[in-house]
């Protein structure tokens, strides 16, 4: 083979060789295009993710304002009522009400854990109960259907606590039969350690 054909076949070789590679440069750079396009597009979509759940957490708190305003009006069942203190002093009860006896009632605790509502705080109804309310503590209690919505009831194992003994009937419970009595406590601890007493109950109205 003369030095020309050598030659030619060099140069034949450099220039497939230099294809080649520009292909695989050309390939190259198109792929880290799209790599930085795919990259862009996923921050645009974790910014709209973001801003969705800005509003869904604003939405959640005009929900929340909504409901602390709208609170039902209950009507008790009778028009006399009778206080803890009257329990005490017979002499004070009006005519038109007779002096409640007390009743042994089993009662427990709960509180807005998954274990006792089996609501996350996401949930629409989170802390909302029965009939309607928002729970609150040294208030709300959950009865048997023996107890229609805004019975008060009087506790004297809880005489000594802010609300001086005196609950109202709010909400209801899957394992709340008559005779029974479900107090909200906010914490989880406090409903464990109180467990399951027996007490005496007043029906104030």
């Amino acid at each position: 083979m003369s030095k020309q054909a050598r030659a030619d076949m060099l140069v034949l070789f450099l220039c497939l060789f230099a294809g080649i590679l520009g292909g695989i440069l050309i390939v190259g750079c198109n792929m880290i295009i799209q790599a930085k396009t795919d990259v862009e597009n996923v921050k645009n979509e974790l910014t709209i993710i973001s801003e969705l759940k800005s509003q869904i957490n604003q939405l959640k708190e005009d929900i929340k304002r909504i409901d602390e305003q709208i609170q039902p009006q209950y009507i008790p069942e009778t028009e006399e009522t009778i206080t803890p203190e009257e329990i005490k002093d017979p002499a004070g009860i009006s005519r038109g009400a007779q002096r409640p006896e007390p009743i042994k009632m089993k009662v427990t605790a709960y509180d807005l854990s998954f274990q006792s509502c089996r609501k996350y705080p996401d949930h629409p109804e989170y802390g909302i109960t029965a009939s309607g309310t928002r729970v609150k503590e040294w208030h709300t209690i959950a009865a048997g259907p023996e107890l229609a919505f805004g019975t008060r009831v009087f506790i004297p194992y809880f005489q000594d606590k802010p609300n001086k003994g005196i609950f109202t009937v709010e909400d209801r419970g899957s394992a709340i039969k008559n005779g029974c009595i479900d107090i909200y406590m906010p914490d989880y601890e406090d409903c464990m350690e109180f467990g399951v007493r027996e007490l005496e109950v007043y029906i104030l109205n």
